[in-house]
């Protein structure tokens, strides 16, 4: 399976090097790196790793009831609602640029983004998704 990945990225590769225009910002690379939103980032990471964490645990090493799954996830969760007022309200230069969830376009594209992952994995893994 991961043989089929090379020929298919090298022709990924090679299209985008032809056919994709990015813009490069201007500025010094010391102005460009204070335009990142490090704390949002750090947040962002922490709160992911934490919900990943106690979805990780959940019925392999601990009861889903467990303290020691139910507090990463709900840890996790605040962590993700709060980033998302964070950047959506607070930061000038947030890491998700506001026009990408401020439509129902990126807002969809989100979505799906995300159940394709979920549907991907299933696939991939049918024996869990039973």
């Amino acid at each position: 399976m991961f043989w089929l990945n090379l020929p298919l990225s090298a022709v990924a590769f090679v299209l985008m090097a032809i056919f994709l225009r990015v813009r490069t910002p201007a500025g010094s690379i010391r102005s460009k790196l204070a335009r990142v939103d490090w704390w949002g980032n750090l947040l962002f990471v922490a709160s992911i790793t934490s919900l990943l964490l106690g979805l990780t645990w959940a019925g392999v090493q601990y009861a889903w009831s467990s303290a020691a799954v139910l507090v990463p996830i709900v840890l996790g969760g605040v962590g993700l609602v709060a980033w998302f007022f964070v950047e959506r309200f607070l930061i000038e230069h947030p890491t998700l640029p506001r026009g990408m969830t401020g439509t129902a376009t990126g807002v969809i594209g989100y979505v799906i983004a995300f159940l394709h992952g979920i549907v991907s994995m299933c696939v991939a893994h049918s024996s869990s998704c039973r």
